[in-house]
């Protein structure tokens, strides 16, 4: 007696990407894709799979390696894959610099009847700086002084040494 058995060769099912779904701007990601078998197998396809992503802040290569640009807010972007007719895709958000820190320099004493330049300097949160003298709002809190738009401080006559506070708003 004789009986036929059919051995079942596993099929491709699915594929998966993992990798990080928060990314800095200016700066690079590795994303890698797996092939999930019907058997229950596995297999790295990370370099064989077509990679593609949504968006004009990012591009990604054909090892999976994603590279963010410069972007002025938070980016929400897909990446996908695709091996062999199957595809996934995967939410990635470019995280944009925040700003920490605003810094005023310039003189700490002043004459009367002067004038005295200050700047603003905005810090942000991936080290980077950036002079917003003239994109800062300027306030100062005294009847012997103003402020320019552009951070030019003015003084009028005074009795007595006074105190001014300027105040630069971003």
């Amino acid at each position: 007696d004789t009986h036929n058995v059919t051995i079942k060769a596993a099929t491709l099912a699915s594929i998966t990407i993992k990798g990080i779904t928060t990314v800095d701007e200016n700066s690079t990601a590795k994303y890698t894709c797996t092939a999930n078998y019907t058997d229950g197998s596995t297999k790295d396809v990370t370099n064989s799979t077509n990679w593609s992503e949504s968006s004009d802040y990012a591009t990604i290569n054909g090892n999976g390696v994603l590279t963010t640009t410069n972007v002025d807010s938070d980016q929400n972007i897909q990446i996908s894959a695709n091996f062999e007719g199957k595809s996934d895709t995967h939410s990635v958000t470019i995280k944009g610099a925040s700003l920490s820190l605003l810094t005023i320099a310039g003189e700490t004493n002043v004459d009367e009847n002067s004038t005295s330049s200050y700047t603003c300097t905005a810090t942000y949160s991936d080290g980077s700086s950036q002079d917003i003298t003239s994109l800062a709002t300027w306030t100062e809190n005294s009847a012997f002084s103003f402020i320019s738009e552009t951070g030019e401080l003015t003084t009028t006559e005074v009795d007595a040494d006074q105190i001014v506070t300027i105040t630069a708003s971003y």
